[in-house]
């Protein structure tokens, strides 16, 4: 510290911010999660001197979202549902 001044980055820690790794551990995902929430805006990140951001501790609780397989078997039913719906003509 210069002048007995904390640096910005050091601020935010003392205010509770997070690194990625303790975000990450804290709302039980892993580090590439919760920097795509970020950049998704669900959490609130700040780079701070160029350096790895820091992450704003959430009161609530993040939405619930699954993605992946299940998406695709969402996408199949309605379209089988749609196809059941439609008349063929010869």
């Amino acid at each position: 510290m210069a002048y007995d001044i904390e640096s910005y980055r050091q601020h935010l820690q003392c205010n509770s911010w997070l690194t990625l790794s303790e975000i990450a551990r804290k709302i039980g995902v892993y580090p590439h999660t919760a920097r795509t929430y970020a950049k998704e805006g669900l959490l609130r990140a700040i780079r701070v001197n160029g350096k790895a951001p820091l992450f704003e501790p959430r009161t609530d609780p993040l939405p619930h979202v699954h993605r992946g397989a299940g998406d695709f078997a969402v996408y199949f039913m309605n379209l089988t549902q749609q196809m059941e719906n439609e008349e063929q003509y010869e």
